[in-house]
């Protein structure tokens, strides 16, 4: 195994990984890592195929990568304290594209309109007559 593969970056919700949830404890985290490390490891892999055997491998260093980062109160804090930046980040971004679409909209609406009133002003016949010309001194 490359040495790269441990390095990757940490999964986007290290909380699935593990099948738990923000609140639970720090024993309740400790047993689904373990529960996931026993299912996945290394040492059972035998006499899988390989498709198998690199799946679960993954799984197994994905639950590992997790367990790091959730089993320490410090990186958890930490982690949490990033997810909630990036689920506000999320939530500001979403708002904003739909103010800008809502925005685009009206914009439109308000070009389609003018653009069919002054359409009809200049399919009138009379609109010639109806110009003055005017001398500039």
């Amino acid at each position: 195994m490359s040495q790269g593969m441990s390095e990757q970056s940490p999964p986007k919700d290290l909380y699935a990984v593990l099948g738990a949830e923000p609140s639970d404890s720090p024993q309740q985290l400790k047993d689904r890592y373990k529960q996931l490390a026993l299912k996945h490891h290394p040492d059972r892999l035998r006499g899988l195929c390989a498709s198998a055997a690199e799946a679960s491998l993954k799984r197994f260093l994905e639950a590992e990568q997790a367990w790091r980062i959730l089993g320490n109160q410090e990186a958890r804090s930490q982690y949490d304290l990033h997810r909630k930046e990036n689920v506000t980040w999320n939530a500001a971004s979403t708002i904003s594209l739909v103010v800008l679409l809502f925005c685009w909209h009206i914009f439109k609406s308000f070009l389609t309109q003018r653009s069919s009133l002054f359409l009809l002003i200049m399919s009138r016949q009379d609109v010639g007559s109806s110009i003055t010309k005017v001398k500039c001194p």
